[in-house]
Parts: structure tokens; sequence; C-alpha cells
């Protein structure tokens, strides 16, 4: 039987490796449907392409963004 700090341990590494997986998986059925959108064109996307890095970067910054943007809306509401 384990304890109750037990399992809290195992849900929080259960949790974790969710989070690391969902992007691969993600990444393999876009790669999939790509793929078979294109004609059996194969989709690569090369780190070491300057527009792929690029994109990921702006992507990556995109919800970050519009986070901020709520953040400010939420907060000057208030004030009105």
């Amino acid at each position: 039987m384990q304890s109750e700090t037990q399992q809290k341990q195992l849900q929080k590494v259960m949790h974790c490796a969710q989070l690391r997986l969902e992007p691969l998986a993600l990444y393999a059925a876009y790669s999939s449907e790509i793929t078979k959108l294109s004609g059996g064109v194969p989709l690569e996307l090369k780190l070491s392409d300057p527009m792929v890095l690029v994109g990921l970067l702006i992507g990556g910054m995109i919800p970050f963004l519009f986070a901020s943007f709520l953040m400010g809306a939420v907060e000057e509401l208030p004030q009105q």
C-alpha cells in the first residue's frame, strides 16, 4: 500500500511525463496529416534552418503576448 505522499509524487511524475509526450504526439499527428495532404512528401522541420528557428521562437512567444494583453485588460477594467 502506498502512502498519500508517494501517490502525490507518482501523480506529479505522471503529469510531467504527459507534458513531455503531448507535443510529440501532436507533432506526429500533424506531420502525418501534412504528408497525406501533400501527396506523400514528408514534412521536414530542421532546426538548423533559420526560418524554422525564427518561426518556433515567434510561435513560442505568441501565447505570452496574448496573456500579457489579457492581464493588462483585466488590470485596467476595475480602474474605469
